[in-house]
């Protein structure tokens, strides 16, 4: 994903956090439906991340439930680098004494592009010229 596809996103109003993959951990989860008293059981897959959300450097838990029926999870292999810095979209979060933790919308991570000139605090993105808006 480029910085300007990025930037685009965010003026959509998704909910999106950017960080540096350190690593990811697959377990078995579940919990009871309180209705039908039916035990239900799923894979998920717990992403450590480090960004900036509250402070200076932040450590972020990030969970995501597989939508496909998994046998064995320990096979489960997760394609994403470590020190590399990806984009992931939320559906939500939560801060709970300092600890930023969130779960993953359907979309799956993407890597950011990092070729892109960045100046100081600003991006040096070439914006639509004649007042065209940022969002096809």
């Amino acid at each position: 994903m480029t910085l300007f596809e990025l930037l685009n996103e965010t003026y959509r109003g998704r909910l999106l956090l950017v960080g540096e993959y350190r690593g990811s951990k697959v377990e078995k989860a579940g919990y009871v439906d309180k209705k039908s008293g039916e035990a239900i059981h799923y894979v998920r897959v717990i992403h450590l991340i480090e960004s900036a959300c509250i402070g200076s450097f932040d450590s972020v838990l990030l969970y995501q439930r597989l939508s496909v029926a998994v046998e064995d999870f320990e096979k489960v292999i997760v394609p994403y680098l470590k020190g590399r810095r990806y984009v992931f979209f939320l559906a939500g979060f939560k801060v709970d004494r300092g600890l930023v933790s969130g779960s993953l919308a359907e979309r799956l991570p993407e890597l950011i592009e990092e070729n892109e000139t960045v100046a100081g605090v600003g991006l040096a993105l070439p914006l639509p010229s004649g007042g065209a808006s940022l969002i096809p």
